[in-house]
């Protein structure tokens, strides 16, 4: 809990990918005194804390209204990213089944980790490019010909960072992500990796749904939960 007062009684909970001033809106909107994100409110502090509108300090105004909306703002960020619960949260939806393998684990947590490697039942990248498409409904940036055969697929939400030199460690075929750096994915492509880039915002709201059951475990009933839909940043 990055905002809030941890006495305070749960009255509703909103469920979102970012904790936005929209988002902390449609919270007080479904009654909900209490937000829960993926992306947390903040990476580096603010450096004041004002008004929207009154500062250039986006997370500081978002701090404020949060505050001032009565609204408690928990986020899970690389916590939930490396969690077995949300393991499939992209594999599943795309047919690719999971082998258990993982580009990164996290030391002493056995299961834990990043980048979930698994056979995808498409064969071809444009067949499993299409198959994100249908699934996301929203078209995906795509390095590679339609053609190449995709025998094992790397599933990594959010940004890449290094994964695709670790795709190509362990001859995976696509790597499917939120987003990657273009000089990166340049040598990557060239070293016989795909990569099918989603949408960072795309690849993570899936999340959102993993943050449900996980509140419905904790006994908050269904009729006491409000998720957000992903907002269309993009045009």
């Amino acid at each position: 809990m990055l905002v809030g007062n941890p006495g305070s009684e749960v009255a509703r909970v909103a469920v979102a990918l970012d904790p936005t001033i929209d988002a902390i809106d449609f919270a007080r909107s479904h009654d909900c005194n209490v937000l829960l994100t993926h992306h947390p409110l903040f990476l580096d502090p603010p450096q004041e804390i004002k008004p929207f509108g009154q500062t250039h300090d986006a997370v500081g105004a978002r701090v404020w209204h949060a505050i001032e909306s009565g609204v408690s703002i928990l986020s899970f960020h690389t916590a939930l990213d490396a969690n077995p619960l949300a393991s499939e949260v992209l594999s599943r939806p795309l047919g690719i089944e999971l082998t258990g393998e993982m580009l990164e684990g996290v030391p002493a947590h056995g299961g834990y980790g990043y980048g979930r490697i698994g056979i995808p039942s498409a064969k071809s990248l444009g067949e499993l490019s299409q198959r994100c498409v249908q699934v996301f409904g929203r078209y995906a940036r795509v390095w590679g010909d339609a053609a190449h055969p995709v025998g094992r697929a790397c599933c990594w939400t959010g940004a890449a960072g290094d994964s695709p030199q670790k795709c190509l460690e362990q001859d995976v075929d696509v790597l499917i992500c939120g987003e990657v750096k273009y000089h990166v994915a340049l040598d990557a492509h060239e070293l016989g990796l795909c990569i099918i880039e989603l949408g960072h915002d795309v690849s993570e709201q899936v999340h959102c749904g993993v943050l449900i059951e996980s509140l419905k475990t904790c006994g908050i009933p269904s009729d006491r939960i409000s998720l957000m839909p992903l907002p269309d940043y993009w045009c």
